[in-house]
């Protein structure tokens, strides 16, 4: 189905109705969790709601056919989650929903009870991308951000993703302000076109290879053993009134996520000792190439061959990111020739 999310969102509005998506999701904790099928132009056909957590997952599934038994088109589902954005959209990956468009124009964090950013954060970000189709929509307010984040809008890429703005006059566009409180704010707000633009490079260090992705670790949570964070990331400083405890304490309790100090790389043995040869880590690059001596490290013959693992892949989230990794790898392997 196509489909739209709406983190942060409120209450659904009846002018959605006009939204030309099939599935609409609402994620607010202030909201009410509920399932709601409404055929085009008319009040609900069914509406569940005081949807309990245990069993949510199966509950969703089995409304996720009903339009089937109507004409296709005519019957549209609303579903609005009342949980915080990240419990959401773990709930989606769950449900195995792909999104079409991403809206977010107003995230409580002045006031609303917003306790982190979720548009500007990388970390956040990541794990939602494994939702996003390889082309989405994304409704955002710019402005509505402090300078500290300006910098994320203004770029040519996004998350890894290929960028264009859009106007009124293309097909895919979606007015912005019809999302603010009460329609009133015209004016407001951007819409992207964002387009998947993934690369990979390959390396190999004696018995090790490694592999520098352009893509969230969460895109290959389920073929990756250890997912590695290193603890400057998980501890550093974001600035502002924005906490990110919640956020961060949410993803390193994930199942196969680590905290990791890049400073000390054995730290990476003794995760990993449980483990069978063959098994694939994942690390965010982040800093790890700032310090050619951890590169140095990974990849003497000392310490593979005390690795239980053969291959680790670094995720960048930012062309920035990705090409300077690419070029501290590049330059290692100029100077270490045996690398090979």
């Amino acid at each position: 189905m196509k489909t739209l999310l709406y983190l942060a969102s409120g209450p659904y509005k009846r002018h959605y109705d006009a939204l030309p998506y099939e599935l609409l999701v609402l994620v607010d904790k202030d909201i009410q969790t509920r399932i709601t099928l409404r055929r085009q132009g008319q009040n609900s056909i069914e509406r569940i709601g005081n949807l309990p957590k245990n069993g949510l997952v199966e509950i969703i599934k089995s409304y996720m056919h009903r339009p089937g038994e109507y004409p296709r088109g005519e019957v549209r589902i609303i579903l609005e989650l009342g949980m915080d954005a990240l419990e959401g959209i773990e709930l989606l990956r769950k449900l195995e929903i792909k999104i079409d468009a991403l809206v977010s124009v107003n995230e409580g964090l002045s006031e609303g009870g917003g306790e982190y950013p979720l548009l500007p954060s990388g970390l956040v970000m990541g794990y939602v991308l494994p939702l996003f189709r390889k082309n989405l929509i994304l409704v955002c307010d710019p402005s509505y951000y402090t300078s500290q984040f300006q910098g994320v809008f203004q770029r040519s890429t996004m998350w890894g993703y290929q960028k264009s703005e859009l106007n009124a006059l293309d097909d895919d566009y979606i007015l912005p302000s019809q999302f603010s409180e009460n329609g009133l704010h015209q004016g407001i707000g951007k819409v992207f076109m964002l387009s998947q633009n993934p690369e990979c490079r390959r390396y190999r260090f004696n018995k090790l290879n490694v592999l520098l992705i352009k893509d969230s670790i969460w895109c290959d949570y389920d073929s990756l053993d250890v997912l590695a964070f290193p603890l400057d990331v998980l501890s550093g400083n974001w600035g502002g009134a924005f906490n990110m405890r919640r956020a961060i304490e949410f993803l390193i309790s994930r199942e196969k996520v680590s905290p990791l100090d890049y400073s000390n790389l054995h730290d990476l043995l003794a995760v990993t000792e449980r483990l069978k040869a063959n098994k694939i880590i994942g690390l965010l690059a982040h800093s790890f190439f700032d310090n050619v001596e951890r590169l140095r490290c990974l990849t003497s013959r000392s310490f593979t061959e005390r690795a239980s693992f053969q291959e680790v892949r670094f995720y960048c989230l930012t062309e920035r990111e990705y090409e300077q990794s690419r070029r501290a790898l590049d330059d290692f392997l100029a100077e270490e020739p045996l690398a090979f």
